[in-house]
């Protein structure tokens, strides 16, 4: 909670057999765990959460929709479910028009840019697309950032590992893309559509890109 400096964890509680699930936040330092939410109908969660302007969000499965349906032939509706950090509240945002309902090979994901939420995925096997929610929380705020495709890239299609929007420029022009499969780093400038693509020393070794995020507690603790 950065308005009060208050380190907290927030704890997604899932039971299987009775499909109820319920957030709790903890105040470290407080010695008090609050429950925020419990619900039968609670979004299935996918990926891990995002921190983004002081809340955590998560791309998931909306099952409290009319339209979701248990079915491997059903598409199933999203939606991004969001933690306040400083008010211990949530609420559900909207994805942009027409992305609330992709076939899972599209492999939608979100991900944290200069401090905004984006949504990125593949769209039928040809283009990379990002979104970028410019102003947190506001729906109709949602801009196409990039959709670029896969040979202008210079990746080859499909990688077995999605690309990753890993890092924005400053003045929001240039994209950093990169894929642990392919072993190079890819740089889009969205103003002039140029593309620079530069390999990673000694490409027979495995490696992974991360970003690093100041925190009290190490994400990659036992």
């Amino acid at each position: 909670d950065n308005l009060r400096g208050i380190y907290k964890v927030v704890s997604v509680l899932s039971n299987c057999r009775s499909k109820k699930t319920e957030v709790w936040v903890y105040n470290l330092g407080g010695n008090c765990w609050t429950n925020i939410f419990s619900c039968p109908n609670f979004p299935i969660l996918r990926q891990n959460g995002r921190l983004v302007n002081g809340t955590i969000n998560w791309l998931a499965i909306d099952m409290s929709s009319s339209h979701y349906e248990e079915r491997n032939d059903i598409i199933d509706p999203l939606v991004i479910f969001s933690v306040d950090l400083q008010k211990d509240t949530y609420k559900y945002l909207l994805l942009p028009k027409g992305l609330d309902q992709i076939p899972d090979n599209d492999q939608l994901r979100i991900v944290e840019l200069r401090d905004r939420l984006c949504l990125y995925h593949d769209r039928n096997a040809t283009h990379f697309v990002v979104w970028q929610m410019k102003e947190f929380g506001v729906e109709k705020s949602w801009t196409l950032l990039m959709k670029v495709t896969y040979n202008h890239l210079q990746i080859p299609y499909p990688p077995d590992r999605p690309l990753l929007p890993f890092c924005i420029s400053e003045n929001g022009e240039v994209l950093m893309l990169v894929n642990n499969d392919v072993l190079n780093m890819t740089f889009y400038n969205r103003r002039n559509n140029r593309v620079e693509v530069i390999p990673i020393p000694n490409n027979n070794a495995w490696w992974q890109a991360t970003n690093y995020i100041p925190s009290l507690v190490s994400p990659f603790q036992n």
